[in-house]
Formats: structure tokens, sequence, C-alpha cells
């Protein structure tokens, strides 16, 4: 069995954190300890990051955690900020970063929508990649790909081309498990084939409903996903910020 923590938006000494006065590094540590704590020894980041200044302190904070890591990015990150990044399988560098790896005798694979898109050379690749002879599939994305009730992120920041990343999954034939930040809040819903994981973010929640994005609570989370080829457990630990 696979367990492995997702953490999603953190912000670090972004305009955001300013904006809203959130010691973001402080909450990063206190997540990442709270993680540990439950002696879980790998984690997965789904984008927005923090800003480019930020970056050496996360990727060293990390490294001394000795926790093994993923990322991929978010609307807030810049591609070429990660260039010369170490990601832990080679990326496919066309229209972002984005791979593939297979745990457990189950297919994930992380995407790159931080333009907004998942592009045409990308959506390619998922394609092919989605032939994998597994009995589930997991994507990790920043965006979610299925609508979430029309709330104010569904209005104003969607995935761009989300119905077409949809279509994409729903070939797949078989269950597909999506998990994704981007909104600040929580949410799963089920969609055929495919189920969606929205996770809390490490900056702050936003309320669902408005005219604009709002703060909603200063509690942070993350989600824990434990799998292997039959089986799929999420639960989210709220950490107050």
């Amino acid at each position: 069995m696979k367990t492995l923590a997702q953490i999603t938006d953190l912000h670090l000494d972004d305009f955001l954190a300013d904006h809203y006065q959130v010691d973001t590094r402080k909450n990063v540590l206190a997540v990442l300890d709270n993680v540990r704590q439950r002696g879980i020894g790998e984690v997965v980041l789904t984008g927005d990051l923090g800003n480019r200044t930020s970056l050496d302190w996360l990727f060293e904070t990390l490294q001394s955690s000795g926790l093994r890591y993923r990322i991929l990015l978010g609307n807030h990150d810049e591609r070429q900020d990660f260039a010369t990044r170490a990601f832990p399988e080679p990326p496919v560098a066309e229209e972002g970063f984005y791979y593939s790896s297979v745990l457990e005798d189950v297919l994930c694979l992380f995407l790159d929508s931080s333009s907004g898109t998942v592009g045409p050379r990308q959506l390619k690749w998922l394609g092919e990649r989605l032939a994998d002879k597994t009995d589930q599939i997991i994507v990790f994305i920043h965006h979610p790909v299925l609508d979430c009730g029309q709330t104010t992120m569904d209005r104003l920041y969607p995935l761009l081309n989300r119905d077409e990343v949809a279509a994409v999954l729903k070939k797949a034939d078989r269950p597909v498990s999506i998990f994704c930040g981007h909104y600040h809040n929580r949410h799963e819903q089920t969609q055929g084939t495919l189920t969606q994981y929205l996770t809390p973010a490490t900056l702050l929640q936003m309320k669902t409903k408005g005219d604009a994005p709002t703060p909603e609570s200063r509690s942070i989370g993350y989600r824990i996903l434990e799998f292997d080829k039959t089986t799929l457990r999420t639960e989210v630990v709220e950490v107050l910020g």
C-alpha cells in the first residue's frame, strides 16, 4: 500500500501572502511536521508554490525534511523558475513540465496546467499514457477538471479547456481519481469514471460563492492518499494556521 500526502497552494512569500498577511513559511513547516508525525514519507506539491525568491528555501526545506517529493506547477508559478530544478522523473518539457510514474501498480500522472490550459501536445501525451494497462489511474493537476458547482473560482479562474481534458480522461474507460487544488477549499464529486478530490490550501481557504474570491478561514490542510492497484483511500487533515 502506497501512502503519500498532497500539499497545495503554498503561495510562499508571494503577493497573496503579503495581501492577507500570512506567514506562509510557518504554514508550510506546520504541514510538513504534521506529515512526518503521521509517518508519511512522501509528498506531492500540486502547484502555486511561491515567489521565485522563496524557491531555494522551499527545496532546501524539502530536502532537509527527509521526505521524498514530487512537484507540479500552478497558475502562479513561472515555468522558467523550474527549468533547472530536479524532478523525480525526467519531465516532458513541451507546454510545461509533466511526467508519469507507476506506483504500487497504479499509473500516476503529474500534469502541468500553469498556463491555465492543458495544451494539445500534453493532451496527446496524456492519451498515450492512458493506454498503459493499470486497473486504476491517479491524476495530479493544479486546476480542477470538473466544475465544482459554479463556484466563484469556477466562473472566474477555471481550467480553460477542462471539458477537453475530462473527455480524454474518460476514454481510459476505468476509474480515474483526480487530485487538485487552486480553489482554496475542499470538494469531492464523481462524474462517470472520474472522481475529483479538491484539497485545501496551505495559504488560507476561500469562500465558494461570491462575486470575487474572499477569504473564509485561516485554517490550512492537506490530503492523505493510501492506494494500491485495487484500493484508494483518502482523507483531509486540517492543520490550524
